[in-house]
């Protein structure tokens, strides 16, 4: 899973934990999330809230 492409959506984290990881601050469109909307699957961890911004965004259906 280490080798798996992750983005971090924080305020808070200052680096990553991982070589795959990045950290990405403020707009949601940012970053490789984005790539989501070439088809590439998305998975997404995170509250109402934040689940809401990304299908705004049309990164989730």
């Amino acid at each position: 899973m280490n080798k798996i492409p992750k983005v971090v959506f924080s305020k808070t984290l200052q680096h990553a934990t991982g070589p795959e990881t990045q950290i990405v601050r403020g707009d949601l469109s940012r970053g490789r999330a984005s790539q989501a909307r070439a088809g590439n699957d998305l998975i997404a961890y995170g509250g109402a809230t934040f689940d809401q911004a990304l299908s705004r965004l049309g990164l989730v259906a």
